[in-house]
């Protein structure tokens, strides 16, 4: 058994859906439709305290001294 999982998204009357990949022949298809979710909305600084940044975070590399 053969199985491939894609994901698109139709819209439209009547849809279709072309896998190009997948080699000629005779298949079942199984079709799970799923909502789409809507976007979760985000507040500034969400990601607050995530990360630290060093001092010499805009200072020039040292690999690319030969390039300056």
């Amino acid at each position: 058994m053969i199985t491939i999982t894609k994901e698109v998204y139709i819209e439209g009357i009547n849809p279709s859906i072309s896998l190009s990949d997948v080699p000629e022949g005779n298949y079942e298809i199984v079709l799970v439709l799923q909502p789409l979710e809507a976007a979760k909305s985000r507040s500034a600084g969400f990601s607050k305290a995530s990360f630290t940044m060093t001092e010499d975070f805009n200072e020039p590399l040292e690999d690319f001294k030969d390039y300056m």
